[in-house]
């Protein structure tokens, strides 16, 4: 699924594919330890929140 803005479709596919990773590879089988893909997360997020805004405009 392509993200709300554009640009920000890469950002997205990259942490989608970190999380899935990370979920299906520690967290089901109980490593509960802190997501490792936090940082592509608020990448990803920054890039949201600024096309937003442009269309807001």
């Amino acid at each position: 699924m392509n993200s709300v803005g554009e640009g920000c479709t890469e950002l997205k596919r990259e942490y989608d594919q970190c999380f899935n990773r990370w979920f299906a590879e520690k967290f089901l089988k109980g490593d509960r330890s802190a997501d490792p893909c936090s940082e592509l997360f608020h990448k990803y997020h920054t890039c949201v929140q600024v096309h937003i805004r442009a269309c807001e405009q």
